[in-house]
């Protein structure tokens, strides 16, 4: 996905989606029912059947700031330089917001008071 297509996600299950598959590395295993319920196991999942494990909707990494952190905490176990590079994109994504508001940019201090969970989710599939 282009930086663009990313920024432009709405809040909501498909950026969730993305958020674990790209992020947090969960291979999903299939959809069931609608609203995106997957079945979600941790790398490596080999001899995994949708029968062995409980069928859960995908973290509402969005728009629950509990489950965001678990994005933050998966980018604060990243070497330095990424982890850095996941902070410079949230600066980024806050601060672009910001501009469309005719503001200005901020710099990671004041950006912190920004931050939401979905603003989270986008830097962290931009790093």
């Amino acid at each position: 996905m282009t930086r663009a297509e990313i920024l432009a996600l709405p809040e909501g299950r498909e950026l969730d989606a993305l958020v674990a598959e790209k992020v947090l590395e969960w291979k999903i295993g299939g959809l069931a029912g609608d609203d995106a319920s997957y079945w979600w196991c941790n790398p490596p999942c080999f001899g995994v059947t949708p029968h062995s494990l409980r069928i859960t909707r995908t973290p509402r990494f969005s728009t629950d700031i509990a489950a965001a952190w678990q994005v933050v905490e998966k980018m604060r176990e990243r070497l330095y330089s990424n982890r850095r590079h996941f902070l410079l994109c949230l600066t980024e994504v806050v601060s672009e917001v910001l501009e469309r508001k005719n503001e200005w940019w901020v710099a990671w201090p004041d950006a912190f008071w920004l931050v939401t969970p979905d603003r989270i989710c986008r830097a962290a599939l931009l790093a």
